[in-house]
């Protein structure tokens, strides 16, 4: 697993993306260990929603995990269930983002923090 400031730096890195982007997705890729061999190029995480699913559900199996649009046709919103045992813990990773793969990535990353900082989230 990646540590915690290599996690919290992809985040920050995410919020502030204006949207899909391929030096993002090869973020991802370093970040998770998931950087394929030669000059292949990542999966399109942050733009594809069927890759980042795919990547959501070999990274967090079984976790429950909602997406929908955002109020005002702003985007998609992501909540991804935390099981967290510390009293700060919330009970959900959210974020909004432009498009579905955006906003299932950034949640995606704030779980995967979230279960690096508390095991039982």
């Amino acid at each position: 697993m990646p540590d915690i400031g290599e996690l919290r730096s992809l985040l920050t890195k995410m919020k502030a993306s204006n949207g899909p982007s391929p030096q993002l997705d090869k973020d991802i890729a370093t970040v998770l260990g998931r950087l394929p061999g030669g000059a292949e190029a990542p999966p399109r995480w942050t733009a594809s929603i069927d890759d980042a699913m795919k990547l959501f559900n070999e990274l967090l199996p079984g976790r429950p995990m909602e997406i929908v649009p955002a109020p005002g046709n702003k985007g998609f919103i992501c909540s991804v269930k935390l099981y967290g045992s510390m009293p700060a813990t919330f009970p959900y990773a959210m974020h909004i983002a432009k498009t579905a793969a955006m906003a299932l990535m950034a949640a995606m990353i704030q779980t995967l923090l979230a279960v690096e900082i508390d095991p039982w989230s």
